[in-house]
């Protein structure tokens, strides 16, 4: 087995790791639901994206993939990017390669660019692929708030979609899922669209230790003890996809210059192993360490410049040190420090996310930053 450090992973990678989302994502878009999976970065929603892609083309679903930072950028104008989509939604479904998208483009002059998407939707899409089910997965939604122009209107144009299923029984084969590191409040700027109140939020949690158990496989060929190895991994990663896939491979290419992991050794010393790797591969001067970038994404995150950034840093401090247990709630520096990844919420209430974040977050950082 190889462990794959960022990116995200191919549909048959051995080292991929399913979890409650990987079900919850497929029963909710075969029962028609509009779905989107909103969490911080490096949690697997891409990788999580390509198995559901793949799942659905088993089942016989016409699926699409769109990468709305591929689209358009902050320079992008609504025509660039609405004529953009259509084209990617044209390379990423063969049953629509022989259809004039350009000329039809043209037609359509009179239409304003979200009424053109929504008519393709009904003239082209859902004729041209009469009787099957489609999904349109739709990734880095949260690049859509860069756009130099309001995207509310996108929004409505998905929300039209559902609403014209009682209308239009055909539309029910057309079905969504968005992808990103945002919120359902960020990308509405009046209020939260029906599209989300009604549509299906997807979870996607770190590992847990009985998800995690797969990846045993890939230490067993270093050490008589892969499971406990895997445990004392996880006790320092709580389960954190990229950070769980990380030490995995920093074990398994430390083990030839190390014979803990040749002999059978107790579970005491095997915890020491993995300590002294902590330290010396992930902690030690981590700015230098930090590659693929990791802990440099949350930094830059958790002092992203904003009105409430000293607000955000304070509430991590409490969360870190208070004895209290510190709600979670609806503000923008809450909704902020979880998005970071470096917290968590529990039953309603913020942690840490592991013991890595907290050594490196930990009191001397904050102050430096306060």
């Amino acid at each position: 087995m190889q462990y794959q450090v960022g990116g995200s992973l191919a549909r048959d990678a051995p080292s991929y790791v399913d979890r409650q989302a990987d079900r919850d994502l497929c029963t909710a878009l075969q029962q028609g639901q509009f779905c989107y999976v909103f969490t911080a970065r490096q949690m697997g929603k891409t990788s999580l994206l390509v198995r559901t892609y793949y799942h659905l083309r088993q089942q016989g679903y016409c699926c699409a993939v769109l990468d709305c930072t591929a689209i358009g950028g902050e320079q992008a104008t609504p025509l660039q990017w609405y004529k953009g989509m259509l084209k990617d939604l044209w390379r990423g479904l063969p049953a629509l390669r022989t259809f004039d998208l350009q000329s039809w483009w043209k037609q359509q002059q009179d239409l304003s660019f979200p009424q053109r998407l929504s008519q393709f939707f009904g003239e082209v899409l859902l004729p041209t692929l009469a009787d099957r089910p489609i999904v349109i997965l739709i990734d880095e939604i949260e690049s859509l708030l860069n756009l130099p122009f309001a995207v509310d209107d996108f929004f409505a144009v998905l929300r039209s979609c559902y609403d014209r299923r009682s209308l239009a029984p055909d539309y029910h084969r057309l079905n969504f899922a968005i992808f990103g590191v945002t919120t359902p409040h960020n990308l509405a700027s009046d209020r939260p669209s029906t599209l989300f109140t009604e549509g299906r939020a997807i979870a996607l949690n770190d590992f847990t230790p009985t998800q995690a158990q797969p990846l045993a496989q890939g230490l067993a060929p270093f050490t008589p003890h892969p499971h406990l190895l895997l445990a004392e991994i996880l006790k320092w990663t709580n389960g954190q996809p990229f950070l769980t896939q990380k030490l995995c491979q920093i074990a398994i290419a430390a083990s030839p210059d190390s014979q803990i992991t040749l002999r059978a050794v107790s579970a005491p010393e095997i915890a020491s192993w993995v300590e002294t790797l902590v330290r010396d591969r992930l902690l030690y001067n981590w700015q230098w360490q930090d590659e693929p970038q990791h802990l440099k994404t949350i930094r830059d995150r958790l002092l992203l410049a904003s009105a409430n950034q000293e607000r955000r840093i304070h509430l991590y401090n409490q969360v870190l040190h208070s004895p209290l247990q510190i709600a979670a709630t609806p503000s923008s520096e809450c909704t902020e420090l979880l998005l970071s990844g470096l917290v968590v919420a529990e039953a309603g209430y913020l942690r840490v996310k592991n013991p890595i974040y907290a050594q490196i977050f930990n009191t001397a950082w904050i102050e430096s930053q306060l």
